[in-house]
């Protein structure tokens, strides 16, 4: 431990005193004072700054009480400036940021009184769904009809490059190894939770998603292929608003859910509570065939599955929050998310067995139900101080979230032969499976404005997290008439992993538009992994450095390239380390892997952009002892059982095209073809895998705006079969339709949405490796159409918070931190 507090010290030290310029995105600082007349300041007046000729939203703030203002934007070029105040005329301002002109003091804005005095401003932008940004792809989910009566999980597969398969596992651009944040936070959550987690955060609830493919040294290291962070709905404003909404969806099954939010803030306090529910019932049509071989590699056995999944539950979710100014530069804050989850699970489906001729051996029938719950909440504690004018800030933060999960399950199969007489007694089998995660994180970030339009970030962080999880299992002993524990498969595993991690950043701006950052992030790993019932104990304890570059040139304001380069990490998920056994049936299951190693990742990224809309960009990647999920089978009693391995490699080439067109003024299209080489190499049981092939998805958004203030979208994407891991995924596409009516003076929303209207999302994988042969098809809930209100109350013209607030909430994915 000392030796890691050294070499961050040490770096940090070199970060600040070897002055190395570095970058990250060109900022230009724009300020000006607005005034109500020659001598009375106009303070709190709204600044909006918009993008010509195109009118996009770049930027806004509000002015302080002796009515200045200071934004950042993010590129040279054309805007207008426009200034409004309750009980005065708007006044508009063209001005113009030249290259390298990185701070502009804008002329004094006089405002003056007319006939429209009374009347509110508003400015209608509309956003794009998906926007590039260097770096990043942003989701803009509020506002989107075809995002509506869909979770996080349905959103992320409109994003490019995204994949999400029928278990809800996320790859980007063909990779595994997605860290999924939630405002910046991270979920520390198993694969399987993370999944539930998800599906009840709803889209109402969600204002963008960030698709981050290179992260600075701040975030966390782990995260091969990328960040995903989900940015939950805020409303920044003083006095007091709010909305609620209602919504119905049909697919096989209906599910409704509704929400509801309430803000209210004045002067030095700004509190907020929401809450919502779903109920509903998701399904999992599968069907899964296996063939046996002998040694000699001929066939000795075929078993055909076909199994119905239903999955009724109910979710809840409330977050209450406050942010308090101690003064006019610091303030405290808080916030509780609390979610809960109750599932009700039933499978069911033939078994068939035939033989080497294909005839008809026996059959099997299983039925399996699943009881479970789960309450995840989040406490968080923010502190944030500034220290000067010139920008220099110091932030600290404190987490704590509490999981607890507990399920029985029960689970019987009938047995029978060719004729459809009993071949054996049925077995019956009875597990209870519990888990109590406790999570402790906090961390403290500092930033230091330098001469030269040069930047320092630095900061710490620890986390401290220890699941406990235990099961057991008993069997039905039909002579006895008792249950009987199985001790074989009951099992107590406490896990428990210590990261210590500081970083150093540094930015620079340079003349002829070069920019630079380059940062470095320390992790130290410790972690124990303890099976009390089989007394094994795997300790581990690891230093990482990340190292994080990117350089970017502005030829002019068209054109400009950016080279990135970092080192990430992807640790195991508890669940993949977990040994526990978790049936699907008794033929099927899954097993964690307590020896896994994590995975380690060089990436580079080159990127080209035209108009800042036209974007090509080519990306290589490396990783070492990859993670993969694999399937073994056994040809005596037919069980097979999903676990996970390291290969020893897995390399990434892909090029991604970004092609937005504006085909009339009522119609946007944007277009994503994303190109990409996966090579999977290691071995398995002793025996080398080699599993490599060129793959492709495109995506496209088409944009309507409709008479009578109505709004279309048409949506899909395309992807065509890949390698993963030792599997192959076959291809399958997707189309989505939505509108949306502004009603009752803008403050209702109607959305009637028809997801995946063709019914052809399915999961289609084969495997055929060693003696494993199976084929799987999934036809799981993403076919549905329904109807969504949403009705805002309040004075939704009210004027914003000044203190750490950088403009209005429909600005602030646009405005550069």
């Amino acid at each position: 431990m000392k030796n890691f507090h050294h070499v961050i010290l040490a770096g940090m030290i070199l970060f600040i005193g070897s002055g190395m310029p570095v970058f990250a995105q060109s900022v230009y600082q724009v300020k000006g004072r607005v005034m109500e007349d020659s001598a009375l300041a106009a303070g709190f007046a709204t600044v909006r700054v918009f993008h010509l000729p195109d009118s996009a939203l770049a930027g806004g703030a509000i002015t302080d009480s002796a009515g200045r203002f200071h934004l950042q934007l993010p590129a040279a070029g054309t805007y207008l400036l426009k200034v409004s105040l309750l009980g005065r005329q708007s006044v508009t301002l063209p001005f113009e940021l030249k290259h390298g002109q990185y701070q502009v003091q804008l002329p004094s804005v006089q405002l003056q009184t007319g006939s429209h005095a009374l009347q509110a401003v508003q400015i209608v932008a509309t956003r794009p769904f998906i926007e590039q940004q260097p770096g990043k792809t942003v989701l803009h989910v509020e506002g989107s009809p075809t995002a509506a009566g869909s979770d996080v999980l349905d959103i992320l597969q409109k994003a490019p490059g995204v994949t999400v398969d029928q278990d809800g596992n996320i790859t980007l651009k063909g990779k595994s190894g997605v860290i999924v944040m939630i405002d910046g936070r991270p979920t520390y959550l198993s694969q399987q939770q993370l999944t539930n987690f998800l599906k009840t955060i709803r889209s109402e609830s969600v204002a963008s998603i960030d698709v981050i493919t290179n992260p600075s040294a701040k975030y966390d290291a782990a995260g091969s292929a990328g960040i995903i962070d989900i940015h939950l709905k805020k409303n920044n404003q003083e006095g007091y608003n709010g909305s609620v909404q209602a919504q119905f969806q049909q697919g096989r099954y209906p599910a409704t859910s509704g929400s509801w939010e309430l803000h209210y803030a004045h002067r030095a306090i700004h509190a907020y509570v929401n809450g919502g529910f779903y109920t509903g019932q998701s399904f999992n049509d599968l069907h899964l065939i296996r063939n046996f071989y002998t040694p000699d590699k001929s066939l000795q056995a075929t078993m055909i599955q076909t199994s119905h999944m239903r999955f009724p539950e109910t979710n809840y979710q409330l977050r209450v929050g406050a942010d308090f100014d101690i003064s006019a530069r610091q303030s405290i804050g808080f916030f509780v998310d609390a979610n809960h989850s109750q599932e009700h699970d039933k499978s069911q489906g033939p078994i068939s067995f035939y033989d080497s001729a294909y005839q008809l051996d026996s059959t099997a029938s299983p039925s399996s139900k699943n009881d479970g719950q789960w309450r995840n909440t989040t406490y968080n504690l923010h502190y944030h101080l500034q220290l000067d004018t010139a920008g220099q800030e110091l932030s600290a933060e404190l987490n704590a979230a509490p999981f607890k999960s507990n399920a029985n399950s029960d689970d019987v199969t009938q047995y029978f032969l060719a004729d459809g007489n009993p071949l054996r007694d049925p077995s019956h089998k009875q597990g209870e499976l519990s888990s109590d995660i406790q999570i402790l994180s906090g961390k403290m970030d500092y930033s230091l404005p330098l001469k030269n339009k040069r930047k320092l970030e630095a900061g710490i962080k620890a986390s401290h997290v220890k699941t406990d999880n235990q099961v057991q299992y008993q069997n039905w002993d039909q002579g006895k008439q008792i249950w009987i524990l199985d001790t074989g498969l009951t099992n107590h595993f406490i896990y428990q992993e210590d990261i210590y991690a500081a970083y150093a950043s540094m930015n620079q701006d340079f003349e002829k538009g070069w920019h630079i950052q380059v940062g470095l992030r320390g992790e130290q790993t410790v972690t124990r992994a303890h099976q009390l019932v089989h007394d094994s104990l795997v300790r581990r304890s690891y230093l990482n450095l990340f190292p994080n570059l990117m350089i970017k040139k502005d030829f002019s304001q068209n054109h400009s390239v950016s080279f990135a380069f970092n080192r990430r990490i992807d640790r195991p998920s508890y669940q993949d380390l977990n040994p526990f056994r978790y049936y699907i049936d008794q033929y099927t299951y899954q097993v964690g892997n307590p020896f896994l190693q994590p995975q380690l990742t060089y990436a580079t990224e080159f990127s080209y952009t035209y108009m800042n809309q036209y974007t090509l960009t080519l990306d290589y990647s490396y990783t070492t002892n990859v993670i993969t999920e694999y399937v073994r089978q056994d040809e005596i009693t037919r069980i097979g059982y999903q676990t996970n391995e390291n290969l020893s490699s897995f390399t990434n080439l892909g090029a991604t095209w970004s092609i937005p067109v504006k085909l009339a003024h009522w119609w946007n299209t944007q277009n994503f073809l994303s190109i990409f080489y996966n090579d999977y190499k290691g071995n398995i049981d002793q025996i080398q895998l080699m599993n490599q092939h060129v793959a492709w998805r495109f995506n496209s958004i088409q944009e309507f705006q409709l008479p009578a203030h109505i709004k279309a979208e048409l949506s899909g994407f395309y992807r065509s079969s890949m390698p993963y891991g030792a599997f192959a995924l076959k291809s399958m596409y997707r189309i989505d339709i939505g509108l949306q009516k502004s009603l009752f003076h803008d403050k209702g929303t109607l959305k009637l949405f028809a997801n995946d209207i063709f019914g052809t999302q399915q999961g289609r994988v084969s495997l055929h490796y060693l003696n494993t042969d199976l084929q799987i098809q999934n036809t799981w809930n993403s076919r549905k159409v329904g109807i969504s209100f949403t009705y805002r109350f309040g004075n939704q013209q009210l004027k914003v918070r000044t203190i750490n607030q950088s403009g209005i909430e429909e600005e602030q994915s646009r405005i550069k931190k």
